[in-house]
């Protein structure tokens, strides 16, 4: 069912519930002792954290999401990083709840790495018109429309306390920040 932790800070007590959607994986900290879609706020000292990934262009099926100070995108928020599909995302995104949002990119989101993205448009068949660095600023422009965001590519950042990294880097497997593995 999931795991149930209460954190050093004594904190409200958290289940991590997985799902699955059609290849979409999400998971969410679900507060049990509040109503998670109500407007409690977290004791004082603590910070609530939603975190979700590979969303690949369909978030808007993850229905309503739970209350929190701060909502994670750990990567692949697109399918293929197309400026439609990033415009839809912060759409989105501008509207959930949560004071701050986190994105880190993934090896989908073909937009957000400038140097790969040629490459990555001809591996998977997309087409190559002269204009991929533009869409490439495109993109991360776009995202600084999002109030409250704050993209991480090798950065970190820290909410109340907490200190976040965000790194996109993933083994080879195709699209944008692959390494292969050491």
């Amino acid at each position: 069912d999931g795991l149930v932790r209460d954190n050093e800070r004594g904190c409200t007590r958290t289940t991590m519930a997985a799902g699955e959607d059609d290849h979409v994986a999400t998971y969410k900290a679900v507060d049990r002792e509040h109503d998670h879609h109500g407007a409690d706020k977290p004791r004082r000292g603590c910070v609530r954290f939603v975190a979700i990934s590979d969303t690949h262009g369909k978030h808007g099926a993850l229905g309503l999401l739970p209350l929190g100070d701060v909502l994670v995108h750990a990567g692949d928020f697109t399918e293929r990083g197309d400026l439609a599909e990033v415009d839809a995302f912060c759409e989105w995104l501008s509207q959930q709840p949560h004071a701050r949002k986190v994105v880190i990119a993934g090896n989908h989101d073909l937009t957000l790495h400038g140097g790969a993205y040629e490459q990555a448009c001809r591996d998977w068949g997309v087409t190559i018109d002269g204009r991929e660095r533009e869409r490439c600023v495109a993109a991360r422009a776009r995202l600084k429309t999002v109030p409250g965001l704050e993209y991480l590519c090798c950065s970190g950042t820290e909410v109340e306390g907490v200190r976040l990294w965000g790194a996109p880097w993933v083994p080879t497997c195709g699209g944008v920040f692959t390494k292969p593995p050491a």
